[in-house]
C-alpha cells in the first residue's frame, strides 16, 4: 500500500457543497496529529515570510532615502508606500484563510458555517489580495503608471483608435 492509502480510510469521504465534488474528510487520527505542522506550513510560515522580507526591504529603502538626503537630494516615498501597502494587504487577506483552515479542522459539517461561508470569504480575500496589487502599483509608482499609459496609447494607436489630447493652459 502507498503511504496515503494507509492514512485515509475508505469511508472518510464526504460531498463538498462548495465545489460540488467528493473530498476526503481527513478525520483519521494521523491527520489530527498533523494538524499543527500543516497549519504552520500553510498559514503561519507564509505570513511570517512576508513580514520577514518586508522589514529588510523597508530598512533598505529607508537607508536609500537617508543616503539621498545626505547627498542633497531626495527620494520619493512611492517605493516604501508600495511595499507597505502590499504587505499590509497580504497580511489582512490571509487572516480569513487562517480562520478557515483552523475552523475547518473543528467543524466537519460540509454544510456548516465554516465550510460554506468562511470558505467563500477566504477564497474572496485571496483573490482580493491578487487584484489589489495592480491598483497599489498604479497609484503609488509613477514610472509604472507612465509605462502602462504609454503602452495603452501605443496599443490604441495600433488599433486606429484616437484619444483626444487634453488641452493645457
Amino acid at each position: 500500500k502507498q503511504w496515503y492509502q494507509r492514512r485515509v480510510r475508505g469511508d472518510d469521504v464526504y460531498f463538498d457543497y462548495r465545489m460540488y465534488s467528493c473530498d476526503y474528510a481527513f478525520t483519521a487520527e494521523i491527520w489530527k496529529s498533523l494538524f499543527l505542522p500543516i497549519l504552520l506550513m500553510n498559514s503561519t510560515i507564509p505570513l511570517m515570510l512576508m513580514i520577514a522580507t518586508t522589514a529588510p526591504i523597508l530598512r533598505y529603502l529607508s537607508a536609500a532615502r537617508q543616503a539621498a538626503r545626505n547627498a542633497g537630494g531626495s527620494i520619493p516615498w512611492q517605493g516604501t508606500l508600495a511595499v507597505v501597502l502590499v504587505a499590509v494587504i497580504y497580511c489582512f487577506t490571509t487572516v480569513p484563510q487562517i480562520i478557515y483552515f483552523v475552523g475547518s479542522s473543528f467543524d466537519y459539517s460540509p454544510t456548516g458555517v465554516i465550510h460554506f461561508l468562511i470558505y467563500r470569504i477566504s477564497v474572496f480575500s485571496g483573490l482580493l489580495n491578487i487584484m489589489a496589487n495592480f491598483p497599489v502599483y498604479f497609484l503609488t509608482i509613477g514610472s509604472f503608471r507612465d509605462y502602462l499609459l504609454t503602452k495603452a496609447k501605443e496599443s490604441l494607436r495600433l488599433t486606429s483608435i484616437t484619444i483626444p489630447q487634453a488641452e493645457t493652459s
